[in-house]
């Protein structure tokens, strides 16, 4: 039998010690800046979830965000670098080509894997 755990995310190594993961997960603090050649790109991600931060500095895991423009049809993601650490998550920096963008442009935030993680599903 094959288990989601969208929309409720849960953590677990698949022997019914699965748990919802009722901790805090938001990105806030978003600013960015026009100068010639780049748009630069500020955020922080809050999180609480001791698993996730166990992860995130195991390298496990990491933070990812990918840009989409409707105005010019372009997307990709964001080389982010982990600016400043914080108790409860970081502030993370990006740059974009402003050639790439016109008007408004949509960035997602999300934590991946970047290996496989055999106690967690």
């Amino acid at each position: 039998m094959a288990t989601a755990s969208f929309p409720i995310p849960v953590l677990g190594n698949g022997q019914g010690e699965e748990r919802d993961v009722t901790s805090e997960w938001r990105v806030g603090n978003f600013t960015f800046a026009s100068g010639t050649e780049d748009v630069t790109i500020h955020f922080r991600v809050f999180h609480d979830d001791p698993d996730l931060k166990r992860l995130l500095d195991n390298g496990d895991a990491r933070i990812m965000a990918r840009w989409k423009c409707s105005s010019t049809i372009s997307s990709g993601y964001l080389d982010l670098i982990r600016d400043t650490p914080h108790a409860d998550g970081a502030t993370y920096v990006s740059s974009l080509d402003q050639r790439t963008v016109l008007g408004p442009v949509v960035v997602s935030v999300f934590a991946v894997a970047v290996r496989p993680v055999p106690d967690f599903r």
